[in-house]
């Protein structure tokens, strides 16, 4: 999908999200910057996280064709083990390199005190008779997923690219069969 139709994909729907949600509890003036300010930094963060994708196939991939290097990308993802060699061994390579970037697990447990503090720190400001209490409580609901995501992906991700990358290398080094006999 091309960057700017990425971008407006993800950013129109979280800014009306963002927006409406707010809408009932602020001006509208307010609604409308949070909407606008929450939708561009998804579309951003969307933007961002495709182009780090996208730089991590050709630092891997190489020289391939980009068709190639597509179908050996969505090869570490899903469906049936590609036919291709030259595929497999790009789906391979790919796959290694992403296990060797994934975060360690350790490594996330510092965003429990980013959900838990910030958290506190919101609803408690939210008591009051303050006028961004919705501004504070769309941040902490977007900090908490985020702490959620970012301490969840490395665990689910890792797993699945493990399994897919097995699969993958057993279709590419298949087990060779016993000889019968002495």
């Amino acid at each position: 999908m091309p960057r700017p139709v990425l971008s407006t994909v993800v950013g129109v729907p979280v800014a009306l999200i963002a927006g409406l949600g707010v809408a009932p509890f602020a001006p509208v003036l307010l609604a409308v910057s949070i909407g606008v300010l929450v939708g561009a930094l998804s579309a951003g963060l969307a933007d961002s996280h495709a182009g780090t994708q996208r730089e991590q196939l050709r630092a891997v991939a190489g020289e391939l064709p980009l068709p190639i290097q597509l179908a050996a990308y969505r090869a570490t993802r899903r469906g049936p083990v590609p036919d291709d060699p030259e595929v497999k061994a790009a789906a391979v390579k790919i796959a290694r390199h992403q296990l060797a970037l994934t975060p360690d697990r350790n490594a996330t447990y510092p965003l429990i005190l980013l959900g838990g503090g910030v958290a506190p720190a919101a609803i408690a400001a939210t008591t009051r008779d303050n006028p961004l209490t919705p501004v504070l409580l769309l941040l902490t609901a977007m900090s908490v997923l985020c702490a959620l995501t970012a301490l969840i992906q490395p665990v689910l991700s890792t797993k699945r690219l493990r399994s897919r990358l097995l699969a993958l290398q057993t279709a590419t080094d298949p087990v060779a069969p016993a000889a019968d006999g002495p």
